[in-house]
């Protein structure tokens, strides 16, 4: 079996992937997409909270702790607490839905 090929250095530090790795996280991207969409859906189900094109889906965690770090690195560690997706409803003015892993519940954020 041959070694596999060094990766090449891109200008802004990024590495091309090797074609099967490129596939395969074109997948996982698309899967995990999909069911951060479903999240935010069911966020804004429970909580009344309407969708639409000016809604942005994420995942990015809420009410990190500043005295507990990650074993991986110096980052405040999050306590399950989510932002899944928020809404411009007007000008200057956004409505976000949060949810909480650890508790199994949803609100306003």
């Amino acid at each position: 079996m041959s070694a596999p090929k060094p990766a090449q250095q891109k200008v802004d530090g990024f590495i091309a992937l090797p074609e099967r790795d490129k596939q395969r996280m074109a997948c996982l991207y698309e899967e995990v997409k999909g069911r951060l969409v479903e999240m935010s859906l069911i966020v804004a189900r429970n909580l009344n909270m309407e969708i639409s094109e000016r809604t942005t889906v994420m995942l990015r965690p809420l009410d990190a702790e500043s005295d507990t770090k990650s074993a991986y690195s110096d980052r405040p560690v999050s306590r399950g607490r989510v932002e899944v997706h928020c809404t411009q409803t007007s000008d200057g003015h956004w409505e976000c839905g949060c949810y909480d892993y650890e508790a199994g519940t949803c609100g306003p954020c």
